[in-house]
Order: structure tokens, then C-alpha cells, then sequence
């Protein structure tokens, strides 16, 4: 009796688990858009994601290992354990975000940048004597 209920729990926890991991997954995914939007333009990256719409239709699902290259929009209650958003959504969240100015989210992901890959600033000179 006392591992039923072990098995259920660990079952429970594990989707559990994988909810959660999928909903950081996607909001990951519209924070990569933002950040993309940032550095390459707004427009360009809306242009990317509009392409890649279009072109997810051509792709043959009959060959297994083309498959995988499909980014699927998830039926029903499914899509809460996809890791990524659908395209349609990503495009939306987009359209709103305006200016190119960073959002408090585009701020905190440019934190996570390596410094090598930040844009440099001119160089200070010194006015101190030396």
C-alpha cells in the first residue's frame, strides 16, 4: 500500500515537474524574441518569426527526422507542456513590444550577457595626473 502511494506522488510531482519546466521554457523563449528584437531590430526579427510561419507548412512531417524541425502550435490542453510558444503568440507579444526600448525584462536579460558580447562604450581618458 505505502508504495502506491509513493508511485502516484512520484507520478503527480513529475508532471507536475514538467509543467513548470515547459511555462520557464517558453517564457524563456518570447525573453530570446525581446532580446533579438534588441539587437538585430524589431522589425527583422518579426520579419524571422513571420518567415518562419509561413515556411512550417512546407516542412514533410512524414519523414521522422524532418519532424522534429517543426515547431508545432500544441492542441488543447497540450500546449501546457510545450516548450515553446506558438508562433502566432511570439509575433503578438512582438507587435507590443515598442521602440526597441528594453522592457524591465529586456533589462534583466541583458544582465545575463556576457560582457564580451555587450556593446562597448568610447573610452574614458584620464585626467589624473600620472
Amino acid at each position: 500500500m505505502n508504495w502506491m502511494v509513493i508511485m502516484v506522488l512520484e507520478m503527480t510531482l513529475g508532471i507536475l515537474g514538467s509543467l513548470i519546466t515547459a511555462w520557464f521554457s517558453r517564457q524563456r523563449e518570447f525573453r530570446a524574441d525581446r532580446g533579438g528584437a534588441m539587437f538585430a531590430g524589431r522589425e527583422r526579427m518579426l520579419g524571422a518569426l513571420k518567415r518562419l510561419a509561413a515556411n512550417r507548412e512546407l516542412v514533410d512531417t512524414q519523414h521522422q527526422a524532418l519532424a522534429t524541425f517543426k515547431i508545432n502550435g500544441a492542441k488543447s490542453w497540450m500546449v501546457f507542456f510545450s516548450t515553446h510558444p506558438p508562433i502566432e503568440a511570439r509575433i503578438a507579444a512582438l507587435e507590443r513590444f515598442r521602440d526597441n526600448r528594453p522592457s524591465r525584462d529586456a533589462i534583466s536579460y541583458g544582465a545575463c550577457i556576457p560582457r564580451s558580447f555587450r556593446p562597448t562604450r568610447s573610452p574614458r581618458t584620464s585626467t589624473a595626473p600620472g
